[in-house]
């Protein structure tokens, strides 16, 4: 049970941290865009498109880790 539990709690934070890296990931966009040239030289959106890509990964698998843990397995 207590593996379950600690399951849990890796895939709330899993999720947790998924979501400020997409917000992050956008806020970062937002400020970019006011210097296009620098914006530019970052990396532009695929910057953007890569960092939301991995964030949306992160969030997924902890809630295949949560699923899991609700589940008993």
């Amino acid at each position: 049970m207590q593996n379950h539990l600690l399951g849990g709690v890796v895939g709330v934070l899993a999720v947790l941290i998924g979501i400020a890296w997409g917000l992050g990931a956008l806020r970062r966009r937002a400020a970019r865009v006011l210097e296009p040239r620098q914006y530019a030289e970052m990396g532009g959106i695929v910057y953007t498109v890569f960092q939301l890509f991995f964030a949306a990964a992160l969030i997924g698998i902890g809630l295949v880790i949560m699923v899991l843990m609700a589940t008993g397995r």
